[in-house]
C-alpha cells in the first residue's frame, strides 16, 4: 500500500500511523555521518584526500581560530583580568584566568603593605582583579600584581571623590613631619592645619583612628593626594548641629560621649555636635576639676539645660540626672542633732563640712569659736574630723548649718550647772569649781578660762552686814591762845573785843 497512489493531501506517514500494515520487515535506519565542524571546505570530502594543516594554516582559517580562542584565552600586559584564587603557597598565588589559562601572583605584588606570607591574606576561592605584567613568565603562566590593580581601582575612587567633592573615611598610618599619612588605597597627606581644628599640637594621639576627610589635591603622575580632616569635620558638624537642633528641646536627657576635658568643664558629643558640661553642673557637690568625676571616652546621660541655634552652643548637666542627695539629707537630719563629718575645705569666712550622702554643710566663722580667732585655719583644718550641731536646716535651698561653738557652750552651761547645784547643797567649794573648770577648758584657752572664772562671781550671794565706817582720828589740840578778834564801833573804828576763851574738850564729870 505504500506504493499505491496517494490521494491529494495524504501522506504515507499518515496511513502508517493508522495501521495499514506491511508485510517487510522494518529496515533499521542508518546514522547520517558526522561531519566535523570545520568550515564549509570540509563539510564535503573531495575526491583526493588532503594533506593535514599545520598550526599556522590552522590559525589562519578564520573556524579553526574560533575554535581555539574559545578554548584559550589569550592576555595582554597592562590588562586588567579577573579570576578565581585556586592556590596558595608561602610566596604565591596561582589564579584561574578562564579557558584554561592561569597567573600568578608574587607575594610583593600581592598588597601594598609588607606581608611574610601569602597564606591567611588571601584563600582558596576568593575572586579578584589584578593586572597582567607578563603574558606569560617563566613557568609559562601569566604574570599578574593585585597591587597595581587596586591601585588603579583606587585611584579611580580617589578621582570621583575629588570630582564630587565627596567625604571619605580613612585610617591614619603614621605622623610625618607636618601632618599624618592616611591610608586612602594609595599614601596621602593631611597637614597638620587640617587636623581637627587646625590648632592641635597633639596631632599623634589620631594614630590608628579612622577620621573622615575631604580631597584638597591629587596628581596621578606623581601619586600624591593631599587631604583636609578639618573640612570634613566642618561639613559634618554643620549637618549634625541642624539635624540636633531640630530635634533637641530644653528638659530633654539623651546619651553622650566625653570629648575632652578641660579645667572647667568637659565638651560631650551629643549626636555630633558638641555640648558644653560645666564643672558646676558635674556633681551636688564641689568639684575641684572635671577629672574627679569623669574622663575622656566616659559615655554618659546628660540633661539638656539651654539651647543656642544661633552661637551652635549646647549647655549641658550631669548631676540633674543623679539622685538628689538633699532629699536623703532632709529624712535624716534635724536641727540641733549632732554629728561627725571632715572638713572637706576651708574658706576665708568659715569651712565646709562634707557628710556622708555627699553634700556639704556650712560652718560659718563665728561658729567655730567662742573666743575670737583671726582666721578659720586657727581652729579646724582640711581632713579633721569634727563634731557639730546642726543650728539650720533647708533642705529646698540646698543648705545646712552647723556650729562648733554652740558644742562648747552647751559643755560649758553644763559644768557650770553642776557646780552651781553642788554649791547650793554646800558641797564644793569655790577653788573645786575653778579646778573643775581648769580641766574642762584648755590651757591655750586663758581668756575663756577667766570669763568662766568671773561668772560665779556674778551668781547673788548672802549680803554681809556691812561694817561702821571707823572714826576718823581727831586732830591734836593745840594749846589754848588767847585771840582778839577786833570789834568795830559805833564810830566805826576797830575797837578790841573780849579775850576769846581757849577752846578746850572737857570730860564731862558725874554729878553727885
Amino acid at each position: 500500500m505504500i506504493d499505491e497512489e496517494l490521494e491529494p493531501g495524504q501522506t504515507g506517514t499518515t496511513e502508517i500511523a493508522a495501521g495499514v500494515s506491511d508485510d517487510r520487515p522494518p529496515v533499521a535506519e542508518q546514522p547520517e555521518p558526522t561531519v566535523p565542524n570545520v568550515g564549509p571546505s570540509a563539510a564535503a570530502p573531495s575526491a583526493t584526500e588532503e594533506q593535514p594543516m599545520s598550526m599556522e594554516e590552522a590559525l589562519q582559517d578564520e573556524s579553526l581560530r574560533n575554535v581555539f580562542e574559545g578554548t584559550f584565552k589569550r592576555v595582554k600586559r597592562g590588562q586588567l583580568v579577573h579570576g578565581t584564587i585556586v592556590r596558595v603557597d608561602t610566596d604565591r598565588v596561582f589564579v584561574d584566568l578562564g579557558g584554561k589559562t592561569e597567573g600568578v601572583i608574587q607575594l610583593n605584588e600581592l598588597a601594598s603593605e609588607t606581608l611574610t606570607t601569602a597564606e591567611g591574606f588571601v584563600s582558596v576561592g576568593d575572586q579578584i582583579s589584578a593586572v597582567v605584567l607578563q603574558s606569560e613568565g617563566k613557568d609559562g603562566n601569566a604574570e599578574l600584581s593585585k597591587k597595581r590593580a587596586d591601585f588603579e581601582d583606587s585611584w579611580v575612587k580617589i578621582e570621583e571623590a575629588h570630582k564630587n567633592q565627596v567625604t571619605i573615611t580613612a585610617p591614619v598610618t603614621e605622623r610625618v613631619k607636618g601632618g599624618l599619612v592616611v591610608d586612602i588605597g594609595v599614601r596621602g597627606f593631611v597637614p597638620a592645619t587640617h587636623v581637627g581644628n587646625g590648632k592641635l599640637r597633639n596631632i599623634e594621639r589620631y594614630v590608628g583612628m579612622s577620621i573622615p576627610l575631604k580631597i584638597l589635591e591629587i596628581d596621578r603622575d606623581r601619586r600624591k593626594v593631599v587631604l583636609s580632616n578639618r573640612l570634613a569635620e566642618d561639613e559634618l558638624r554643620s549637618t549634625a548641629k541642624n539635624t540636633v537642633f531640630s530635634s533637641l528641646q530644653v528638659g530633654d536627657i539623651v546619651d553622650g560621649v566625653v570629648r575632652r576635658l578641660v579645667d572647667y568643664g568637659a565638651f560631650v558629643d551629643v549626636g555630633g555636635v558638641d555640648g558644653l558640661l560645666h564643672v558646676s553642673e558635674m556633681s551636688w557637690t564641689r568639684v575641684n576639676h572635671p577629672s574627679e568625676v569623669l574622663k575622656d571616652g566616659d559615655e554618659i546621660k546628660v540633661k539638656v539645660l539651654r539651647l543656642d541655634p544661633e552661637s551652635g552652643k549646647i549647655s549641658l548637666g550631669y548631676r540633674q540626672v543623679l539622685p538628689d542627695p538633699w532629699s536623703v539629707v532632709a529624712e535624716r537630719y534635724k536641727p540641733e542633732q549632732v554629728i561627725e563629718a571632715p572638713i572637706s575645705r576651708i574658706v576665708q569666712t568659715g569651712a565646709f563640712v562634707k557628710l556622708p550622702e555627699g553634700v556639704e554643710a556650712w560652718l560659718p566663722v563665728r561658729e567655730m569659736s567662742q573666743r575670737r580667732i583671726g582666721k578659720p585655719s586657727d581652729v579646724v583644718s582640711e581632713g579633721q574630723i569634727v563634731k557639730v550641731q546642726i543650728r539650720d536646716m533647708k533642705p529646698k535651698e540646698r543648705r545646712m548649718e552647723v556650729s562648733l561653738r554652740a558644742l562648747e557652750q552647751d559643755a560649758e552651761r553644763q559644768v557650770i550647772e553642776k557646780h552651781t547645784r553642788n554649791t547650793h547643797r554646800g558641797g564644793a567649794t569655790i577653788g573645786e569649781r575653778l579646778g573643775a573648770l581648769k580641766q574642762f577648758l584648755t590651757d591655750d584657752e586663758p581668756h575663756d578660762v577667766v570669763a568662766v572664772i568671773e561668772e560665779p562671781a556674778a551668781e547673788p550671794k548672802k549680803a554681809k552686814a556691812a561694817k561702821a565706817p571707823k572714826a576718823a582720828k581727831p586732830e591734836p589740840v593745840a594749846e589754848a591762845t588767847v585771840a582778839e578778834a577786833p570789834v568795830e564801833s559805833s564810830n566805826g573804828e576797830a575797837e578790841p573785843s573780849d579775850p576769846v576763851e581757849p577752846t578746850a574738850v572737857a570730860e564731862e564729870t558725874p554729878t553727885a
